[in-house]
């Protein structure tokens, strides 16, 4: 038996943080990479996705070009990026397998977003509006008791509303 190095609980294992403590230093690495990776820096999307791992290969992938990138996350948060597998079109090869400061990928995640063109109000009201509906999902269990549900950012499993945290994978709301 161990103690948890952040709140010292008392876990097994090999394991440093307890789940509490685990999921909320995810969620904190989460924020801080999306916060150096604001977009792809291929293609300019922001549709990326993280996957952290205890324990594993930290992994970052952009989900319009396929772009992927190992990170590097320590105890005190992200590092550096490499890439593994650059873009569907090409873009990035001559950076594959380069470690990358978490620094001049925010740079080039900068540069790329400058060229794209910019979204109306409008239309970013309507993304909003699409991405609240898609995040929301009500389910109709007798005729007037509606129980609704959420869908969990990190493990995209459904819950109820009614919970601080998901239940699949323990992150909170």
């Amino acid at each position: 038996m161990g103690k948890c190095i952040v709140c010292g609980a008392k876990i097994s294992g090999h394991d440093r943080l307890c789940p509490e403590c685990e999921a909320e230093y995810f969620k904190s690495v989460e924020s801080e990479v999306l916060g150096y990776f604001i977009c792809c820096p291929f293609c300019g999307s922001e549709r990326l996705q993280t996957h952290l791992i205890s324990g594993g290969r930290d992994t970052l992938t952009c989900e319009n070009c396929g772009a992927k990138w190992h990170l590097y996350v320590g105890l005190t948060g992200f590092k550096w990026a490499e890439l593994d597998i650059e873009s569907k079109n090409g873009k990035g090869l001559e950076l594959l397998g380069k470690r990358l400061d978490k620094n001049e990928w925010r740079e080039m995640a900068h540069r790329i977003r400058r060229t794209l063109p910019r979204t109306t109000p409008t239309k970013v009201k309507e993304e909003k509006e699409v991405e609240e509906k898609l995040v929301k999902e009500k389910e109709i269990i007798k005729e007037k008791e509606v129980i609704v549900k959420i869908r969990c950012p990190y493990c995209h499993n459904l819950y109820d509303e009614t919970l601080d945290k998901c239940p699949h994978c323990g992150a909170k709301r």
